[in-house]
């Protein structure tokens, strides 16, 4: 089988496997603990006829390898319920492309044999991640066990941790198992979007029990129709749900969303405005996050399944609208995104101008976790068929002694011990239930004792939104990126009166109101995701400075400061200051996020999209967005926007409004850095406000010779621009030929570079 398939590291991002590599736990406890704890089940397990296994013989080459051991596999699980009953599939070296389409086809992993959904069986080999509850890789030799040595393999975890990546966007699940076979010895991989908890390995041929048991604890679970990990609050789509959808969308005259139905789903969003759950089709993914351990955010167009609503009866139907919903896991240190949604008041049309609005939704771990700490668990208790006690130990994996360590029984890593006999009767109840922790907040790290990695933890969101949007990489004109960009500022200004600071403004979380929405919202663009925003209401935007000497050590920063001081925001986009932060430390000085930090960052969101979607021309050449932006580190990001902003400004042809706005931009934010961080704080400088960002703007928009057709350029159209620029600033430099000669070019733009010529010399 092709190496580039079976071992993603090797186009995946590197950076990115190295972090799983990081994250991965091989647990010291007895294999049965490792099931208990786990991979728990509802039903007693019933031992199977072990005497009629056939042999597996794991020295044999491919493919009678692969065959020998789904044999195997497939006379472990034969006796099972057929309702219950899992298909063994060898792949044979078959590649599957990612779960959803937007991730495009690139790229590709190998299970090496795959595990079909409990009571299915999909032709062999499996075709979609969608026809998989598990994957299986396989080596010829214990030896090859990677996690049997000091340094694990990059390349060796990533294969199993691009597994369950997969397996979790296919399904939307909350947990995913990879089986790792090694030569006769089996290890259990449990993933979630905060690390991988490894069993001990065990030689499966000697101890088959073991094995089967774990498959029967798999397609048993407490919680869930299917498999362990499954989420309740999600199911696929049955025939009906695809018909009713396909027909409301037909109603809807709508183009923007398709049904998908291999890759859609039904979901359950609780509202908290009548204590009720409505119920949502999602129709297709907008947006996925590759990354295993990470936020996983993935957006989604959707409608609300009216069915069975008093309100919608056939005499009376009402046609559902678009919405977006979003999932992501936070992690538990930073504040809900839910949390800032319902902090936005249902105020006037100004106050929310640039802003969505939450339709419904909430942090499902943090509801969870307070009902289940309560005893009131939020879903339906399963038939239960354990004799005696079912509860479980809630004691960590790592040491079952250690009772003064941070256990399941309090979920927050910074909520303090039950002080009280009722408290402490009330936080054991969850026991009672049918797992020993919550799903839809990871206690990976707590349960395996390692209490100074609580903060990894996460938690999950689903929240459904109002205003869908599309990517600001589909402005018109450059006029309506502008006119975005200054819809966004003054979003973003409102919600800051409202107490909340954004901290990540980038292209990804600034959309366009969908065309066919134009006519219902008096903003052109909104601001969203709000993962990292914060509370603004001791700051100011007056042009103060964001700098205080460091907290001393009998002072602790509250909460909220903490926060502030951390370095936070996407990268290209970040502010200056931010990227220095490690600098402001060492200088004994404590910079907080502020207001113009957000605000610098709308200045390099437009650098941004004007050097990858318009024809510009600048000194440093055609690669000016990877010399500006290809940066490795903070240092080399802030060194870099320090010297670009004392060149000469970045110029557009043919379109004099748009230059203009860039080079008074440019000016302020220079003026914005033109402090010197010493032991005093940074000295000089004149804050950006959004009073000064919305005037630079409105009077660029306010200019008449606006370019009427200047679309953001496709790849092809950037190539070509490419070729051409190399010539005009460099003319002694060979370009491709492309049909075209100087004299068809607009003499503006002849004009524009002889001008930066000149500056150049």
């Amino acid at each position: 089988m092709a190496a580039d398939t079976r071992h993603p590291a090797a186009h995946d991002d590197l950076k990115e496997w190295r972090e799983v590599v990081d994250r991965i736990d091989v647990l010291e406890v007895p294999v049965e603990d490792f099931l208990d704890k786990l991979v728990p089940t509802h039903r007693r397990y019933m031992p199977g006829p072990y005497e009629r296994l056939p042999e597996f013989y794991p020295q044999i080459s491919e493919p009678a390898r692969s065959n020998s051991l789904v044999s195997f596999l497939s006379a472990l699980v034969a006796s099972f319920p057929s309702d219950k009953r899992v298909s063994i599939l060898a792949q044979g070296g078959r590649a599957l492309p990612a779960p959803f389409e937007i991730l495009g086809s690139s790229h590709l992993t190998t299970p090496d044999i795959g595990v079909s959904l409990p009571g299915k069986k999909p032709k062999e080999p499996a075709e979609r991640w969608q026809q998989l509850s598990m994957a299986i890789t396989v080596e010829h030799s214990a030896s090859c066990d990677p996690f049997d040595r000091d340094d694990l393999l990059c390349h060796a975890v990533a294969h199993p941790a691009a597994c369950a990546r997969n397996l979790m966007l296919a399904h939307g699940l909350l947990v995913s198992f990879v089986l790792g076979i090694y030569g006769r010895h089996c290890r259990i991989l449990r993933f979630d979007h905060t690390c991988g908890l490894v069993s001990e390995a065990f030689d499966y041929t000697r101890r088959p029990d073991l094995l089967r048991r774990f498959f029967w604890n798999f397609v048993h679970p407490c919680l869930g129709d299917t498999v362990v990990g499954c989420d309740p609050t999600v199911h696929p789509l049955a025939r009906a749900d695809v018909i009713w959808a396909e027909t409301q969308l037909a109603a809807m005259k709508t183009t923007k969303a398709v049904l998908n139905p291999q890759e859609s789903r039904r979901v359950n969003v609780y509202d908290d405005k009548d204590d009720s759950t409505r119920t949502f089709i999602l129709l297709q993914p907008l947006s996925a996050e590759r990354r295993l351990f990470s936020r996983a955010t993935t957006v989604w167009f959707a409608i609300e399944d009216l069915r069975g609503r008093a309100s919608c009866t056939p005499t009376n139907a009402v046609l559902p609208k678009l919405v977006i919903v979003k999932e992501a896991w936070r992690e538990i240190e930073t504040r809900s995104e839910a949390f800032i949604y319902h902090m936005l008041p249902d105020a006037d049309e100004a106050e929310r101008f640039g802003l969505p609005k939450l339709v419904c939704g909430e942090d499902l771990g943090e509801r969870e976790v307070a009902l289940w700490e309560t005893g009131s668990w939020p879903f339906p208790k399963q038939e239960r068929d354990f004799d005696g006690d079912d509860t479980f130990s809630r004691q960590p994996l790592s040491d079952r002694s250690a009772n003064t360590l941070h256990t399941p029984s309090s979920p927050s890593p910074n909520r303090s011990a039950p002080e009280t006999k009722a408290d402490t009767e009330t936080s054991s109840r969850g026991s009672r239930y049918p797992l020993p922790f919550p799903q839809h907040q990871t206690f990976s790290w707590r349960l395996t004792g390692e209490l100074e990695y609580a903060y990894r933890e996460r938690s999950q969101m689903r929240l459904v939104i109002d205003v869908v949007g599309r990517p600001l990489t589909d402005f018109r004109t450059t006029k309506q990126l502008v006119r975005a960009i200054r819809d966004v500022v003054r979003g973003h200004m409102n919600a800051w009166k409202m107490g909340i600071l954004h901290r990540d403004i980038s292209e990804g979380n600034v959309l366009l109101v969908d065309e066919e929405l134009a006519s219902c919202f008096p903003f052109s663009a909104f601001l969203h995701d709000f993962d990292y925003s914060w509370f603004a209401s001791q700051l100011q935007d007056n042009g103060s400075t964001s700098t205080c000497p460091a907290t001393s050590g009998d002072k602790t920063p509250n909460l909220d400061d903490r926060v502030l001081l951390g370095q936070t925001g996407t990268p290209p986009f970040m502010a200056i200051e931010i990227h220095k932060q490690r600098t402001f430390r060492n200088l004994g000085l404590a910079l907080r996020h502020d207001v113009h930090h957000d605000l610098e960052s709308v200045y390099w969101l437009l650098v941004w999209m004007v050097m990858r979607h318009t024809r510009y021309l600048h000194i440093w050449g055609p690669d000016a967005q990877r010399t500006l932006f290809g940066c490795v580190d903070h240092t080399f990001y802030a060194s870099m926007k320090a010297i670009w902003l004392d060149m000469p400004p970045i110029a557009v042809w043919e379109n004099a409004p748009l230059t203009r706005l860039l080079g008074r931009f440019t000016d302020a934010v220079r003026a914005n850095n033109s402090g010197v961080p010493d032991s005093k704080g940074p000295r000089n400088s004149v804050h950006l406000t959004h009073a000064g960002v919305l005037k630079i703007l409105d009077e660029a928009l306010d200019s008449g010779d606006w370019p009427e057709t200047d679309p953001a350029l496709c790849r092809e159209e950037r190539e070509a621009w490419r070729a051409h620029s190399v010539a005009l600033v460099h003319p002694g430099e060979k370009r491709p030929h492309d049909g075209r000669g100087d004299e068809e070019l607009h003499e503006g733009v002849l004009d524009l570079a002889g001008d930066l010529k000149r500056r150049k010399t």
